[in-house]
């Protein structure tokens, strides 16, 4: 039988900083905090853990993932064009990104048997309202690092694209 899907909110409080709240139900469950406006560094928090995102390379694109506290991880995840990735956090699973769609655009994380384990929609044009992240799995602290990656991956997609469409 399937766990109930958890569904997490993503608030921007701030319209001009890059500060995303993730929060269940009434409690704030972590933080997406970004050094700086135009920084590809991010920190993620969730309670006493702390991961940092940092996004390397021109034509091959990385996301450095680094962990302050144990399990002291160390990845460098390459990531595509079309802003697709595989992560394998535990070198039991390898978890697949990638979006779907093209108007109403959701992206998700993918088990190896295709089954969608993370679903992440961006509501880009609400500035304080920001997005949903649907967890199909039970809340660990690695399915909340891989909707972190994910959301840190679906706002370099919008920011990019926003970029381009103003050019």
């Amino acid at each position: 039988m399937l766990p109930t899907p958890t569904h997490i909110q993503v608030k921007k409080p701030q319209i001009f900083k890059r500060h995303y709240e993730f929060w269940l139900k009434e409690q704030e469950l972590a933080v997406l905090d970004y050094g700086k406006v135009w920084y590809s560094e991010a920190i993620f928090r969730v309670r006493d853990h702390q991961w940092k995102f940092k996004t390397t390379g021109f034509w091959k694109r990385f996301i450095e993932v680094t962990a302050e506290q144990s399990p002291y991880i160390k990845l460098r995840i390459h990531t595509k064009w079309a802003y697709k990735m595989s992560v394998s956090l535990d070198n039991r699973n390898t978890w697949h990104f990638k979006g779907t769609g093209f108007w109403k655009r959701t992206w998700g994380w993918y088990d190896e048997k295709e089954n969608m384990v993370i679903e992440i929609r961006s509501n880009y044009f609400s500035k304080k309202n920001r997005g949903e992240i649907i967890l199909h799995q039970p809340i660990t602290h690695d399915m909340l690092l891989l909707a972190a990656l994910g959301w840190y991956e679906v706002v370099a997609f919008e920011e990019h694209t926003s970029a381009s469409a103003a050019a």
